[in-house]
């Protein structure tokens, strides 16, 4: 499962590996409002994580700043916290210059879907994703309720994502399943 990094979420996950035991394995999303992103992974790794991304909407800005060697000691930072460490991006740019500036992270979390939310250069995400090497895990694919299951998978598979992440609402679920 895919989990934000902040202190209300982790006591939830806590109480439930308490109360139900269980090998869920999850991935953190830093948490901005919290602070240092490596110092984020470092309660991540403490609590379970087995992998962590810099934050989309983070990593967009620093690289809109030219601080995309930043990115590169953010990384390097969560995996010395001992866990896989990813890079996420809702604009296609970001990744091009992680993949140009040779920072090497383990996966990437972009946003993928037909409807354009939170989602830039939809006809160059296949032709630019289909040469990285790094699993990546495509997100919003259903753009927040405004696409199908059976179109925006097929979409986001299409351009080349290796996994997806999909956020639904609870009166999607049933349909979503399916």
């Amino acid at each position: 499962t895919l989990m934000r990094c902040d202190p209300h979420i982790i006591e939830h996950y806590n109480k439930y590996r308490k109360e139900r035991g269980g090998q869920l394995q999850w991935i953190a999303q830093s948490a901005p409002e919290q602070g240092d992103p490596v110092e984020n992974a470092k309660l991540a790794a403490d609590n379970g994580a087995v992998a962590i991304y810099f934050h989309g909407g983070r990593s967009d800005k620093y690289v809109e700043q030219g601080r995309i060697d930043e990115i590169g000691e953010i990384v390097a930072g969560m995996k010395k916290a001992g866990l896989l460490a990813g890079v996420a991006g809702h604009k296609l740019e970001t990744i091009r210059a992680s993949e140009e500036a040779g920072i090497d992270p383990d996966f990437y979390m972009y946003t993928v879907n037909k409807v354009g939310y939170l989602s830039t250069e939809p006809d160059e995400i296949g032709d630019f994703m289909k040469n990285v090497t790094k699993p990546w895990i495509g997100f919003k694919v259903l753009g927040a309720g405004r696409d199908r299951p059976t179109s925006g998978f097929k979409h986001a598979f299409e351009k080349g994502a290796d996994f997806l992440c999909v956020g639904m609402f609870d009166w999607q679920v049933r349909d979503d399943i399916k």
